[in-house]
């Protein structure tokens, strides 16, 4: 899983994948994946989590979105290696 965080100036950050209001309902100003703090999470906990209210489903984001975010994932000098050996395992025929 990986979050999603504001874009800051002046302040160095990964940019790899830097996505605009508009892209999803939920960004409203110019955004970064936050891949350094990418992590293994049981989608169970995540699941219980929404039906108890501690967390918010909101809406899906467009496969265009998903596919870019999955791909610059192995691109991302900040992934943690872990990560990206899952993944690649994962998705790689």
């Amino acid at each position: 899983m990986v979050n999603l965080t504001s874009k800051k100036p002046n302040i160095s950050q990964d940019l790899t994948t830097v996505l605009s209001p508009g892209e999803h309902d939920c960004i409203t100003q110019e955004s970064i994946v936050y891949y350094s703090d990418a992590r293994f999470v049981q989608t169970n906990l995540v699941e219980k989590s929404i039906e108890i209210g501690i967390g918010v489903l909101k809406n899906r984001c467009s496969q265009q979105m998903l596919l870019k975010i999955q791909s610059d994932l192995l691109k991302s000098d900040f992934t943690p290696p872990d990560i990206k050996e899952y993944f690649r395992a994962r998705t790689n025929p």
